[in-house]
């Protein structure tokens, strides 16, 4: 898994295939765990939208199979929910469902800037603009402003948590 995890970053179609083939053996070896669904989804819906997929169409149908088992499964990733809300999107679905997938996501992975960015896209098709730009931006929110050498900002997550910004 964490092989897979390392090549899917690497973020060249070489390496796409090689975490697709290990997320692969993790299915098989463990068929009722979690993680080789969700794991498997998430990797085959980013590497069909980002041109690295030779059948787009077809990862792209495995990864909402996958996405679905996962969330059967209780995916507490996130990673299936940005799945099927990425893909009802994509797939001009049911809006209001792509809605709750994605807002399951942002609670399971509250600091994804994916799954953000997913909420927005789905505010944005659902007419809500403020709550898109706000789940757009969210993200910036959850850093420092300064880098992180800042000596102010050294053990003040509370402060990026309540206020978005460790940094005067």
């Amino acid at each position: 898994m964490y092989e897979g995890w390392y090549h899917f970053h690497r973020n060249t179609a070489h390496a796409w295939r090689t975490a697709v083939g290990l997320f692969g053996s993790v299915l098989e070896s463990h068929p009722d765990a979690v993680i080789g669904s969700s794991l498997m989804a998430f990797a085959l819906w980013w590497g069909a939208t980002r041109g690295m997929s030779e059948h787009p169409q077809d990862d792209l149908e495995r990864a909402m199979a996958h996405a679905r088992r996962g969330a059967e499964l209780g995916d507490d990733t996130g990673l299936s929910h940005i799945v099927i809300a990425a893909l009802l999107l994509h797939g001009g679905g049911d809006l209001d469902a792509a809605l709750v997938d994605a807002r399951v996501a942002l609670a399971r992975r509250p600091t994804c800037d994916v799954a953000f960015a997913v909420e927005a896209s789905v505010q944005r098709y659902r007419g809500a603009w403020e709550d898109a730009v706000e789940s757009a931006v969210a993200p910036k929110n959850l850093t420092c402003a300064r880098p992180a050498s800042c000596a102010d900002c050294s053990g003040k997550l509370a402060v990026i948590w309540s206020e978005g910004s460790c940094c005067a």
